[in-house]
């Protein structure tokens, strides 16, 4: 009977293992190299003030070891790339590789434009110090 078992479970596994979708596609190529400074925008969280293609209160968030966050008030939080190269910034959002430039970059701003050549899309940012207006807290508020 526990051979059966066994059995049983290898196949299951097996089957399993078979059952995962291939990968959509090659990933692109990061440009390689030595480091440069990180740039200032890095370990902070954006809010997203206007863009023509992405809602207004998204957030991203740039972590330095290449991760990008995104999320917006209707969505989850989605895990991407990035990296920044020879004034160059490469967003991986969602697997679609996405060339900018940063346009605008100060303690507060940041503004990039993409490099799309039918149709290129500024994105501005704020840095995201206060929740938005309707924003509302997480959890239960604390009793006294």
């Amino acid at each position: 009977m526990q051979n059966t078992v066994r059995f049983a479970m290898c196949v299951l596994l097996v089957l399993a293992a078979g059952c995962s979708k291939p990968p959509a596609g090659p990933p692109p190529i990061l440009p390689k190299g030595p480091v440069e400074e990180v740039p200032s925008f890095v370990n902070r969280v954006w809010r997203v003030t206007s863009s023509p293609t992405v809602s207004p209160g998204s957030l991203y968030a740039f972590l330095s070891d290449g991760t990008l966050v995104v999320t917006s008030p209707s969505t989850k939080a989605v895990l991407g790339m990035w990296t920044y190269k020879g004034n160059i910034l490469l967003l991986i959002h969602s697997g679609v590789p996405l060339y900018a430039d940063i346009v605008k970059l100060d303690a507060m701003e940041l503004q990039i434009k993409t490099k799309a050549p039918a149709n290129p899309i500024e994105i501005s940012f704020r840095l995201a110090e206060e929740p938005m207006p309707n924003d509302k807290p997480v959890g239960n508020p604390p009793t006294n």
